[in-house]
C-alpha cells in the first residue's frame, strides 16, 4: 500500500470514527489528554518525597509535608484510573456504535455492487475482510489515537526532566528505536501478506463449519455420513494455514528478536550513563532517581508510540478492503446520479432483446447466443426450456441485473443503461428460484419492509394470490411467527410453504409493479396448488407485463405468446398450437407433462 493509499484510509477511518459518533470521539480524545498527565505528575512528586526523605534523615523528618506530597500522590493516581475508567467505558459503548455504522455500510456497499461483481471472488474476499476486521480495525484505532495522544503527552513532560540532565541519553533512547520500528514494520508486512494469501482458504473453511451446523447442512451430513469428509477438507485447509503462518512466524521472530537486543542494550546503556553522570556532577538521590524513572518512562512511551504506530499502520493495510468497497460504491453512485439525469423511468411500455450474447465473467463459455426477443406491456408471455437451458441467466438480463456481453437491451426503445436500476427495479415485482429466507416473521419475509410499514390488507390479499394463507392462518401467531429453524420462538417452513411465501412476496410488491417476473414459480407444489398460483397469475395480469419462467406446464390459457429456449438459443417462438405442431421439444414436454398429471 502506497504513502496516498495510507493517508486516504487512515481519512476513512477518521470518518467512520466521527460518523459513529462525534461526541464519543472528542471525549475520548479529551480524556485521553487527562490520563496522560499523572505519570509525569507524580514523576515530580515523588521525587519531592525522596528529597525529603533524604533531608529528614539528616535534619529531622517533616510528616506533614510527607503526608501532604503523598496525599497529592494518591489523588492524582485516583485521577489515572478514574479517566482510564471513563475510557473503557465509552470505548465499549462507541464499538457498539462504530459496528452498527460498519454493518449499515457493508449492505450499502452490497447494494450498489452489480452481479457480475458481488459473484466475483476477489469480491467476495473484500466483502469478507470488511465483516470480519473493520469493527476490530476502527476500534482499535480509538485506543491507538488515545494512546498516541498519552505517549506525546508523557513525552513531552519527561523530555523537560532529562534535557536538564544529559541531552545524550534521548539521542540513545531514540537512535535505539529506529530498528525496532523498522522490522517489525516488516514483519506487519508480512503477516498481512500471508493473511491476504489464505484468506479465501479461510473463508470456505468458516462455510464448512457453517454448513456443519445449519439445519440443512446438519440433516445431509447426517445422511450421507460426511461429517468425516468436513473433518478431513477443514484439517487439509487449516494445515496449508499453518505451513505458511510457521514460516512467516520463522522469519517475523528473527526480525523482531534483533529489534530487542538492540533496545535492551540501549536501556543498560542509559543506566550506566545515569550513575556515572549524576555521580560526577554530585546530584541528589532523588533526583537521580527521578531520572531513572523519567528515562522509564521515556522508553516505555515511545516504544508505546512505536507500537501504537504498527498497530496503526496494520489496521491500515486491514481496512484497504474497505476502502476498495467504497471506491466502488462511489464510483455506482456517479454513475446512478450521471444516468438519472438522462432519462427517467415511469412507466414501461416494452422489452427488447437484440442479438443478446452472455457468458459468466469467470466462464469461457455463452450461456446466451444470439437472444431477440420482444416482449410488450399488458401480455404474458412464457418461456420453456429445460433445465440449465439458460432461462435464469435470461431474466437476470431482463432485470438489469447482468449486462450483455454483446448485444443490448432496450426498455422503452433505450438501452437499459440510460435509466438508473433503482427507477428500473421500483417497476419489477420478481419471484426468483433461489429465493431469500429471512429468519424473521411471515409477514417481514412477505413485505421486506419494517413490520411497522405493512399494509395489513395488502398482506392478506398478497397471501391469498400466493396461496399460503391457509397454513399461515394455522400459525399459533399468525403472520408474526418467526421461521427458519436456530432462532428463538421459531420454526421452519417446508419446502411448499416457503415457495408460496416467496409467490406471496411477488404479490405483495405487484401494486407499485408495471413488470411481473415468475421463475419456476411452481416447482414445489402440489398440482392443486400450482393450478391455482397459475390462475392467479393470468387473472390478475390486468396492465402488467407478465413474465414466466419455467419447464413445465400449468395452463396454455391467457399466455399471449412462447418462446422456447434450447441450450441458451430461442429455437422457436408462437402460441400453444403453433408450438404443439412445429416445435418437436415442446411438443415432447407437453405430452410427458400431460401424462404426469393424468396420473
Amino acid at each position: 500500500m502506497n504513502n496516498k493509499l495510507k493517508l486516504s484510509t487512515l481519512k476513512i477511518a477518521v470518518k467512520i470514527l466521527a460518523k459513529s459518533s462525534m461526541l464519543y470521539f472528542i471525549l475520548l480524545l479529551f480524556l485521553s489528554i487527562i490520563s496522560g498527565l499523572p505519570s509525569v505528575i507524580n514523576l515530580k512528586v515523588w521525587e519531592e518525597i525522596i528529597n525529603e526523605i533524604a533531608d529528614g534523615l539528616k535534619f529531622g523528618i517533616d510528616k506533614k509535608t510527607i503526608i501532604v506530597l503523598l496525599c497529592i500522590h494518591f489523588a492524582v493516581y485516583m485521577m489515572s484510573i478514574v479517566s482510564n475508567k471513563l475510557i473503557k467505558y465509552i470505548n465499549d459503548v462507541y464499538t457498539t456504535k462504530i459496528e452498527m455504522k460498519i454493518s449499515e455500510d457493508i449492505v450499502k456497499f452490497s447494494s450498489e455492487l452489480t452481479l457480475s461483481e458481488i459473484e466475483n471472488p476477489d469480491t467476495q474476499n473484500h466483502l469478507g475482510k470488511v465483516g470480519d476486521n473493520t469493527t476490530s480495525k476502527v476500534s482499535n484505532m480509538i485506543d491507538i489515537f488515545v494512546d498516541i495522544i498519552k505517549n506525546i503527552v508523557v513525552f513531552v513532560g519527561v523530555v523537560k526532566i532529562i534535557l536538564s540532565f544529559n541531552i545524550w541519553l534521548i539521542v540513545l533512547i531514540m537512535l535505539s528505536l529506529i530498528p525496532i520500528f523498522t522490522l517489525n514494520k516488516k514483519a506487519v508486512e508480512t503477516m498481512y501478506q500471508m493473511y491476504d494469501e489464505t484468506y479465501e482458504s479461510l473463508r470456505l473453511a468458516e462455510y464448512l463449519k457453517k454448513t456443519s451446523y445449519s439445519y440443512q447442512g446438519s440433516r445431509d451430513l447426517k445422511i450421507f455420513s460426511a461429517f468425516d469428509f468436513i473433518i478431513r477438507k477443514l484439517g487439509a485447509i487449516y494445515n496449508d494455514i499453518l505451513i505458511k503462518k510457521k514460516n512467516v512466524n520463522r522469519q517475523n521472530l528473527f526480525l523482531t528478536s534483533f529489534g530487542d537486543i538492540t533496545e535492551s542494550l540501549a536501556t543498560y546503556g542509559t543506566k550506566v550513563l545515569i550513575i556515572f553522570d549524576g555521580i560526577a556532577k554530585k546530584h541528589t538521590v532523588g533526583y537521580i532517581t527521578m531520572v531513572f524513572g523519567a528515562v522509564d518512562h521515556l522508553q516505555n512511551c515511545l516504544i508505546n508510540f512505536i507500537s501504537s504506530l504498527l498497530n496503526l499502520y496494520d489496521s491500515l493495510l486491514y481496512l484497504d478492503s474497505y476502502r476498495y468497497l467504497q471506491s466502488i460504491y462511489e464510483k455506482h453512485k456517479i454513475s446512478v446520479d450521471s444516468s438519472k439525469n438522462r432519462y427517467k423511468l415511469n412507466s414501461l411500455y416494452d422489452i427488447e432483446l437484440r442479438d443478446v450474447w452472455f457468458k459468466y465473467p469467470q466462464s469461457e463459455e455463452y450461456i446466451l447466443k444470439g437472444i431477440s426477443m420482444y416482449f410488450q406491456a399488458g401480455k404474458t408471455y412464457e418461456i420453456i426450456g429445460l433445465n440449465g437451458s439458460g432461462k435464469t441467466t435470461l431474466v437476470k438480463l431482463i432485470l438489469g441485473l447482468y449486462s450483455p456481453s454483446r448485444g443490448e437491451v432496450l426498455i422503452n426503445g433505450k438501452n437499459i443503461s440510460f435509466y438508473s436500476l433503482e427507477d428500473y427495479c421500483s417497476l419489477v415485482s420478481a419471484n426468483f428460484q433461489d429465493f431469500t429466507k429471512l429468519p424473521l416473521t411471515i409477514a417481514e419475509n412477505i413485505s421486506m419492509i419494517d413490520n411497522s410499514k405493512i399494509d395489513k390488507s395488502r398482506l392478506e390479499r398478497a397471501s391469498r394470490l400466493g396461496c399460503s394463507s391457509n397454513f399461515i392462518r394455522k400459525k399459533q401467531r399468525k403472520f408474526d411467527e418467526i421461521v427458519t429453524l436456530g432462532w428463538e420462538k421459531s420454526e421452519d417452513l417446508s419446502s411448499g410453504q416457503w415457495q408460496r411465501v416467496n409467490l406471496s412476496r411477488t404479490f405483495y410488491q405487484d401494486e407499485e409493479s408495471q413488470i411481473r417476473i415468475f421463475d419456476e414459480p411452481t416447482s414445489n407444489l402440489d398440482l392443486l396448488a400450482e393450478y391455482s398460483v397459475f390462475n392467479n397469475i393470468i387473472e390478475k395480469s390486468g396492465d402488467f407485463l407478465n413474465i414466466i419462467i419455467t419447464h413445465r406446464f400449468f395452463s396454455v390459457e391467457g399466455i399471449d405468446e412462447i418462446f422456447v429456449i434450447e441450450d441458451g438459443v430461442i429455437t422457436d417462438h408462437g402460441n400453444h398450437e403453433y408450438l404443439l405442431r412445429n416445435n418437436n421439444m415442446y411438443k415432447k414436454l407437453f405430452n410427458t407433462h400431460e401424462g404426469s398429471t393424468k396420473l
